[in-house]
């Protein structure tokens, strides 16, 4: 049913594949798994690092880049998934992860990027992120040079467990 209201959407839709999206956290099972079935049949269309997105309107361009879930993200501190090159004449710049991105390091055995880390060298005025799926909102914060960067994880649509803190959650 999903597909449905996909299909009948009005405007593109665009998206970056996550670790859920693949059988066995394989990226290279995108194609057979859903969403590559979806993005095959021109349903939606995926985000990347190479390929901005561009829309303009009364003067004001804004490019959209995406880096999908893969095996190196969020690991030894590499932070070049969350730092997209502007494209000349950006006048905004926002830019779609799915890592986990967060203001603090939550478990030394899980993998994460924070936002300290990033704010410095992202050339992205807004990054969204969602693989850490409870999200942290937004949070907006000023790099060195005074230049504003807002970070959301708005968390996961559907719930991950049946905790009274994840049916409570509203995304």
């Amino acid at each position: 049913k999903s597909n449905r209201v996909l299909i009948k959407s009005p405007v593109n839709i665009y998206s970056v594949i996550g670790n859920h999206d693949e059988y066995g956290y394989n990226p290279e099972t995108v194609e057979r798994a859903m969403i590559g079935v979806t993005e095959s049949a021109g349903v939606i269309k995926r985000l990347s690092m190479d390929n901005p997105v561009l829309f303009t309107e009364d003067n004001l361009v804004v490019g959209v880049t995406g880096c999908d879930s893969h095996y190196e993200l969020d690991k030894l501190g590499r932070i070049e998934d969350y730092c997209p090159t502007r494209p000349d004449g950006v006048d905004i710049l926002i830019h779609v992860v799915h890592g986990y991105l967060s203001l603090k390091k939550r478990l030394e055995e899980i993998p994460d990027t924070l936002i300290d880390d990033v704010i410095e060298h992202t050339e992205a005025d807004i990054i969204l992120t969602g693989h850490e799926h409870s999200g942290f909102g937004v949070i907006k914060k000023r790099n060195k040079k005074g230049q504003l960067k807002i970070f959301c994880n708005p968390g996961a649509l559907g719930r991950v467990s049946a905790s009274l803190d994840e049916i409570g959650r509203m995304p």
